[in-house]
């Protein structure tokens, strides 16, 4: 028992007991740097290569990933956001993250799929997801039924640049 009345805690209750109690500093991250994360051991990473011409015309080959993924753009807001959804609706908004093609900026989210997937087996709970997600502007509907505009502010799967052009500021 390290502390008095935490033995049937695990260390979540603990950190947030600890953190109430003396406000726990973020930790120096130097110790493992150099150190080989377990993950990367049996890590492989495909990439083709492609030919990239420079502004004076000259060609530069430039390695780029095969998996295709998807940009989750950071802000405290965001995160907060984030965290205040139910989980159903946080649930639903990785399988978009994940399922998004590249260069669209709208998906159709198959709701079968994503309940078979999920372990979700109540069709109103995924509606009431996708109103969460609407609600707080992760999504938003278009013309066709069950396929909804995602937020690029928020997501993106490709380049923002290439898509809107419009939108660049300097």
């Amino acid at each position: 028992m390290l502390i008095k009345g935490f033995s049937d805690y695990g260390s979540t209750q603990l950190d947030a007991y600890l953190w109430k109690v003396k406000r726990i500093q973020k930790p120096d991250l130097s110790a493992i740097e150099g150190k080989i994360n377990p993950f990367s051991v049996s890590l492989v990473i495909k990439i083709h290569s492609i030919a990239h011409r420079l502004q004076g015309g000259d060609l530069k080959e430039v390695d780029l990933e095969k998996q295709v993924f998807t940009k989750v753009f950071r802000s405290s807001e965001l995160r907060k956001m984030k965290m205040r959804l139910k989980p159903s609706s946080l649930y639903l908004l990785t399988w978009i993250e994940d399922e998004l093609p590249p260069a669209k900026d709208c998906i159709w989210i198959n709701r079968k799929r994503f309940m078979d997937e999920s372990g979700i087996t109540s069709e109103n709970t995924v509606i009431a997801a996708i109103k969460e997600l609407r609600d707080k502007g992760f999504i938003q509907p278009t013309t066709i039924q069950q396929v909804y505009w995602i937020n690029p502010a928020i997501f993106f799967c490709g380049s923002r640049i290439r898509k809107y052009r419009d939108k660049i500021v300097r």
